[in-house]
């Protein structure tokens, strides 16, 4: 991101990270759960380590005032292998954040992950 920041280029990327599939590994030491638990609190857990390491090295990047961040999930635990959706393991978070660009704020409704892209260019006034 640096680099192209440095080029002029815009920055887009996306990440996937696997916190809720097993083997649930992550580096020792960084978390109050061992790595050898092999758990998926520890995956989750480890998983928010994470972004709140990033947002903190990133806080002083050039381009990090100008980039908006959203982070969504794909799914909760154990809904995989079903034939039909079981619709509470679907209930999951999601996150615009982009300071001085989106408000701060909560919303409670519905959605869907179709809605982000709506929610969050309304949230910028496009």
């Amino acid at each position: 991101m640096n680099e192209e920041a440095r080029q002029g280029k815009p920055i887009f990327n996306h990440w996937r990270t696997v916190s809720d599939h097993r083997p649930f590994t992550y580096p020792d030491g960084k978390i109050d759960i061992p790595s050898d638990s092999k758990s998926r609190e520890g995956g989750i857990k480890y998983t928010d380590y994470s972004l709140k390491q990033f947002f903190k090295m990133s806080q002083n990047e050039s381009w990090f005032a100008n980039t908006v961040f959203v982070i969504v999930a794909d799914h909760c635990a154990s809904s995989a292998g079903k034939t039909e959706l079981p619709m509470d393991k679907y209930h999951i978070p999601a996150m615009i954040y982009a300071p001085g660009l989106v408000d701060e704020g909560n919303e409670d409704k519905l959605m869907s992950q179709i809605d982000l892209m709506p929610t969050l260019m309304g949230l910028m006034h496009f």
